[in-house]
């Protein structure tokens, strides 16, 4: 199964170079080792698809500069992790849990779609991904930002700057464009039964 590109932002030559440091390549498909995992039922087909060519992957441009850390095999084998998603997702037609401290839990909620923890960045910042393909990262400050919605869009962004990333305010929920730049054509999520931040932002 293979990770189309879509091409959006241009040439992917440098990410390929870095991805191929990496151990990636084109005819990259780890399905026979993840197919029986607990989590491999459980997430999207989008999901499933990127963990199948990048999975497991350390990526890196450089030992001093962004590195992600793809989920892997131990991760989707994690019945720990497993039963965290069966029993805390979000569910539109449930009541929210603002009780609920988790982060991913938290955001699925304001976007009003589940998103899912694909990766790990440098100074606790985390990659996440909607069942749409859609990828956001969520760092320590804390904020929340959509960057793309392909995978090869991503790499380059995190390795050569997100000019055009497009941060959550959570106060009046709504999407914010980068200085000098639009909000994306397709429409970003966001929970439309919301009229304030439950969490009383």
């Amino acid at each position: 199964m293979q990770n189309k590109k879509k091409k959006i932002s241009g040439d992917y030559t440098k990410v390929e170079e870095i991805l191929i440091k990496a151990g990636w390549s084109k005819n990259r498909d780890i399905t026979s080792q993840i197919q029986h995992a607990p989590l491999y039922k459980l997430f999207p087909k989008k999901i499933i698809e990127f963990i199948t060519v990048f999975g497991g992957l350390q990526i890196s441009r450089t030992p001093s500069i962004e590195q992600i850390d793809v989920m892997g095999v131990d991760y989707l084998e994690n019945t720990i992790i497993a039963d965290f998603y069966k029993t805390n997702i979000f569910n539109a037609s449930k009541d929210i849990d603002v009780t609920n401290e988790d982060d991913e839990y938290y955001f699925s909620v304001l976007l009003g779609t589940q998103i899912y923890f694909v990766g790990q960045l440098r100074e606790n910042c985390s990659l996440f991904m909607d069942g749409d393909g859609r990828f956001y990262i969520h760092t320590f400050i804390p904020d929340f930002f959509f960057i793309a919605d392909n995978a090869f869009d991503t790499f380059q962004k995190i390795f050569f700057g997100p000019n055009d990333a497009v941060i959550l305010q959570e106060t009046t929920l709504e999407w914010i464009p980068s200085l000098g730049k639009e909000l994306p054509a397709d429409p970003l999520p966001l929970n439309k039964k919301l009229l304030k931040n439950p969490w009383n932002f």
